[in-house]
């Protein structure tokens, strides 16, 4: 008898993150609580659209006049002034012929592109921090590089563990690549400072090892162009990085995939040859990215009026999150918890020290939903869900 080709699969796992959404859906309690996906939410409990990205659609809209492929590479006015916004105007005006970049279909895209180039420039190991992006290993192992791990945040403490992280990067080398979260850790919220950064330039560059940076965050810590300084000074002391950059977040285009990857180097022909090597990659995987985002994106930044009035929505984003952050961590105070940890954090995640079993208990008996590491959306948080968790963690815990 002929086996089903089918047949030969093994069912495997919802993702951790997003298999929340169908247990969300399917809970018939009002108090439900979503602290899981990593999306934006408004006060009202809303991912909205940014008015700056609706006035660049109704443009779009109306001056568009084919829907004809793109290149592979995207659109250059798409990619140049959102590198020189990633980069500083300085920095891109002075690598201009040593920066070199393409657009991507989403963040996910650009981390898989640069994996792959990486993989084919001999690099065999990438080290990622502990705690990570849970997708971040797999993307990595897919493309075939071998993923280590360095220390990198305790649980419920401020701060990154920085000692035990240059040891452990201690022993890497030039067939190793170092992912770095360019701000706004996910899951942990704690960043390195300046001068970390520029310490660990130093380390990388003795041993030729080359960084990776992933930006889905900029904007969301404390501004723009705070949260991009230690990538800026990265670039500036290390021979070669590779960057990837999400439009997600900063821009609220989640569902329109937009990214964008891009390669730092020593000289205008290796950038010119990661490019290709990336070029080539993208054609025979989804071929051409897809363009509204990208589209919007170079919309906002080519307008002034339109590039302020998305710089403001931006600032009232990330200071939503950090208001946020001091009440939740106020109210823990008020009732007994030690979580001041979460005041001294940016970005949209930190990681509650509690157990799986409790993050299950809490999904049960209080419809509170986050990862079972405990990793929670600081964005979801309104005023009454700030009491709701604060208040279903002491009942849990007593």
């Amino acid at each position: 008898m002929t086996v089903a080709v089918f047949d030969r699969l093994e069912q495997l796992p919802d993702d951790p993150i997003l298999g929340l959404n169908e247990l969300i859906s399917s809970d018939p309690r009002s108090e439900k609580l979503n602290l899981g996906v990593g999306v934006y939410v408004n006060d009202d409990g809303i991912t909205p659209v940014m008015e700056a990205v609706r006035l660049a659609e109704r443009r779009i809209h109306e001056e568009q006049v084919s829907k004809a492929y793109l290149s592979p590479r995207g659109r250059a006015e798409f990619i140049n002034p959102l590198g020189e916004r990633i980069f500083s105007n300085d920095l891109w005006i002075r690598r201009r012929d040593r920066i070199a970049g393409l657009q991507t279909a989403g963040c996910v895209a650009a981390l898989r592109l640069g994996a792959e180039v990486l993989g084919a420039s001999g690099i065999r190991e990438i080290w990622v921090s502990e705690p990570t992006w849970p997708i971040h290993a797999p993307i990595f192992e897919a493309a075939g590089l071998k993923v280590r791990r360095y220390p990198y945040y305790k649980t419920g403490e401020t701060g990154v563990l920085w000692d035990d992280m240059i040891a452990k990067l201690s022993g890497i080398g030039p067939s190793d690549a170092v992912l770095l979260h360019g701000c706004c850790h996910n899951p942990s919220g704690s960043d390195l400072s300046l001068e970390q950064w520029r310490m660990l330039s130093d380390h990388l560059k003795k041993r030729g090892s080359i960084p990776f940076i992933d930006v889905a965050y900029a904007g969301l810590g404390e501004a723009l162009d705070n949260d991009l300084a230690g990538l800026r000074l990265l670039t500036e002391l290390v021979d070669e990085a590779v960057v990837a950059v999400s439009c997600s977040k900063s821009f609220g285009l989640y569902r329109e995939r937009t990214g964008a990857l891009y390669f730092s180097g020593g000289s205008k022909r290796n950038v010119s040859a990661a490019l290709s090597n990336a070029l080539n990659l993208a054609r025979t995987s989804y071929s051409m990215p897809p363009d509204h985002g990208g589209a919007v994106v170079a919309k906002i930044l080519s307008d002034h009026e339109l590039e302020a009035l998305w710089r403001a929505e931006l600032k009232r984003m990330c200071e939503k999150l950090n208001g946020c952050r001091a009440q939740l961590a106020e109210l823990a105070e008020e009732n007994g918890l030690n979580w001041g940890f979460i005041r001294e954090q940016k970005g949209m995640f930190s990681l509650l020290p509690i157990t799986p079993a409790q993050t299950k208990k809490l999904r049960e008996e209080h419809a509170i939903y986050m990862p079972s590491n405990g990793r929670i959306n600081i964005a979801g948080l309104s005023n009454a869900g700030c009491r709701h968790l604060i208040h279903s963690v002491v009942a849990i815990t007593d």
